[in-house]
């Protein structure tokens, strides 16, 4: 259904309560002044949309440019959208809260619409997200889209955190992601492969190693002493 390498390209079922949300949402910006406004999609609403409709959720997160923001957060409260306003509704996050891969980008799928792109979260690159918090709801999303895809095994959910490293050495936010991503990593992982993980030698290990070599100064400057100058 997807592939890890390529931008997804999912049929989108709009009849979902995410799409017809999105969909109430994309009309209420009719009155907005440019016609070039990026939502990223993310959390559950994609996966509810693109891989299995009862994957339900009471909310749909977005996040925009921090320069929008303000606005677009005062167009779902008027438009009745927000939190405590309708029982599914929009959540505007900060432009940093979804912490995934930094692949995601380029595996996104862009949706056009009258006033920008909605820019839907690739499944691995929500799912490497979920590891941030790894509660039931999360493992289920892993077990979900992995009952319905095939993806990720073992072997790519591996090279996956591999590149997204940096999430295992981020520091904590208050009241939010305790135990560490590693304690989370460590967690699902029978759950999912039915083995233990040893994190530091299978995942965060190689990885630190790798980005450790490409810093590395070349044997360049112990060759260029054994050459002579041509001119004294």
């Amino acid at each position: 259904m997807f592939e890890l390498d390529k931008p997804w390209k999912p049929e989108l079922n709009w009849a979902t309560p995410a799409g017809q949300l999105l969909k109430r949402f994309f009309t209420s910006l009719a009155g907005f002044p440019r016609n070039d406004l990026l939502i990223n999609v993310f959390g559950s609403a994609p996966l509810q949309m693109g891989i299995e409709e009862s994957f339900l959720s009471n909310d749909v997160d977005i996040a925009v440019r921090v320069e929008e923001q303000s606005r677009v957060e005062d167009i779902i409260r008027d438009s009745r959208l927000g939190r405590d306003q309708t029982e599914y509704f929009i959540q505007c996050c900060p432009e940093g809260a979804f912490r995934t891969s930094l692949r995601w980008k380029d595996r996104a799928f862009h949706y056009p619409f009258s006033k920008g792109i909605a820019r839907f979260a690739h499944p691995i690159d929500i799912l490497i997200g979920k590891l941030n918090r790894a509660d039931e709801k999360d493992i289920k999303a892993f077990e979900l889209v992995m009952s319905r895809t095939g993806h990720p095994n073992e072997e790519e959910l591996i090279a996956e955190l591999q590149a997204a490293v940096e999430l295992f050495s981020l520091a904590h936010i208050a009241g939010f992601n305790a135990p560490s991503y590693g304690d989370n990593v460590r967690k699902i992982w029978p759950r999912l492969f039915q083995r233990e993980i040893d994190v530091d030698a299978e995942i965060t290990g190689p990885a630190y190693s790798r980005i450790q070599e490409s810093y590395e100064v070349p044997k360049l400057n112990a060759e260029l002493s054994k050459v002579r100058p041509r001119y004294q």
